[in-house]
């Protein structure tokens, strides 16, 4: 009797272990799918002010969010930098011109190599606009 007693109470010990082992584990997937979140919703908050600070016309900024949502973020920065591309080859009149730092953002991201404006900065592939 002793022995059938002892043996529940180590069966009932083992699924509680067991159960508290399988709460941690989600505890722990449910704090790294928050973090990958706010990381997502951090890039998509960049990448939507790199769009207001890029694009010169309201169509441009339309068409970028179009892409942003349709098409994903890697599609919206090989847009964008279409855009830098084409504003290096032939800069906006004064009165539509950004920031300086928008300028400094613009020359940093160029693609030189087709870009003929630059002074020849040179990026990777994977380097990203945000």
């Amino acid at each position: 009797m002793t022995f059938t007693l002892d043996n529940r109470f180590q069966d009932k010990e083992s699924s509680l272990t067991q159960a508290l082992r399988q709460i941690q584990q989600l505890n722990s997937r449910i704090q790294e799918l928050e973090q990958h979140h706010q990381d997502y919703v951090r890039s998509q908050q960049n990448l939507i002010s790199a769009i207001a600070e890029i694009c010169i016309s309201p169509i441009q900024e339309v068409q970028a969010l179009r892409i942003l949502i349709y098409r994903g973020e890697a599609a919206c920065q090989q847009y964008l930098r279409s855009l830098l591309v084409k504003q290096c080859k032939s800069p906006p009149p004064i009165s539509t011109r950004r920031s300086i730092s928008t300028a400094v953002l613009m020359y940093n991201l160029c693609c030189c190599s087709i870009c003929s404006s630059c002074s020849g900065v040179a990026l990777s592939r994977s380097t990203k606009i945000i």
